[in-house]
């Protein structure tokens, strides 16, 4: 005899409280990521269960039925427990999209991101034997949102000293080259310090403008050869610069195409992703599979 709709709601529900206290215990928030990722995975795979005929066993043993919503939560359970700090798995967190990811990534407000464990976590959920357009979603954000923040991270965040270790998308060639000038002089002062102190253990103090002489040219001849291609690395530095903000927009393109509260075609996102693939972007290699993989169960999550 099959449940009737409200039995079989509080059969799942059931299931998720269980499930999300082994997770996280008896304190864990009334609304959490996880709980919500369950609760919508949890939604689709009961529908996919009754449609492949599916359904609990009212005695209580476990079931087919069962085994497939097991199987269904599997991929959020394990991103759960690879993911985030102990503190996000206590209350709960989990990825999820951000729609000022840029912001983020310059206040340092991301998670930090295990590459291989993560692109390791996709390939395993393409391979698993119960899919959901939840879980298709997630993955495809992560994997996109996890190259898009590295990137940016990498350009915006990157500290900027100036003729030591400068940062590209902060580079100011004009400043710079004063910067560098003076570097020069304290560098040229400090030799001719040595110099100096030289004299009191027999250098020739008649020498030192001779070494003071040597220092100024020098100094004025890096000079000018550094303004003379000061031009040049200018130019250099603008059409650099213009690259990485290109990259960057491109990549904000793709991540903002899943950003939808309804559903996405993973052919629009799969020929985003070519193009800027095109540009030069290189995506984790288990986002391309996975697209095909949702093309070929129908194209949309």
């Amino acid at each position: 005899m099959e449940m009737n709709n409200f039995a079989l709601d509080q059969y799942r529900r059931d299931w998720l409280d269980r499930h999300v206290k082994a997770a996280i215990g008896d304190d864990a928030p009334s609304y959490n990521e996880f709980r919500m990722l369950l609760d919508q995975v949890s939604r689709e795979a009961v529908d996919l269960a009754m449609k492949a005929g599916l359904s609990p066993d009212e005695t209580g043993r476990r079931s087919p039925f069962d085994k497939f919503l097991d199987d269904a939560a599997e991929p959020i359970e394990n991103l759960f427990w690879s993911f985030g700090s102990s503190d996000d798995r206590k209350k709960g967190r989990m990825w999820s999209h951000r729609s000022f990811l840029i912001s983020d990534v310059r206040g340092k407000l991301l998670p930090e991101f295990h590459r291989g464990e993560i692109e390791q976590l996709a390939g395993a959920y393409i391979d698993a034997p119960v899919k959901t357009a939840t879980v298709d979603r997630l993955f495809a954000d992560l994997l996109v949102g996890m190259e898009f923040a590295q990137f940016t991270d990498l350009h915006v965040n990157a500290p900027h000293v100036p003729f030591i270790g400068p940062s590209l998308l902060k580079r100011k060639p004009i400043l710079d080259y004063f910067a560098n000038r003076v570097v020069s002089a304290v560098v040229g002062l400090i030799g001719f310090g040595l110099f100096w102190l030289a004299t009191f253990v027999g250098f020739p103090k008649d020498w030192l403008w001779i070494v003071a002489y040597i220092l100024m040219v020098l100094f004025v001849l890096e000079s000018i050869w550094s303004l003379l291609w000061l031009p040049k690395q200018w130019l250099a530095t603008r059409a650099a610069q213009k690259k990485v903000q290109e990259i960057i927009s491109q990549m904000s393109g793709v991540y903002s195409a899943l950003g939808s509260d309804g559903p996405i075609s993973a052919h629009h996102v799969s020929d985003l992703v070519r193009k800027s693939s095109d540009a030069g972007i290189v995506w984790p290699g288990p986002l391309h599979v996975l697209l095909e993989d949702i093309i070929a169960r129908g194209g949309r999550f």
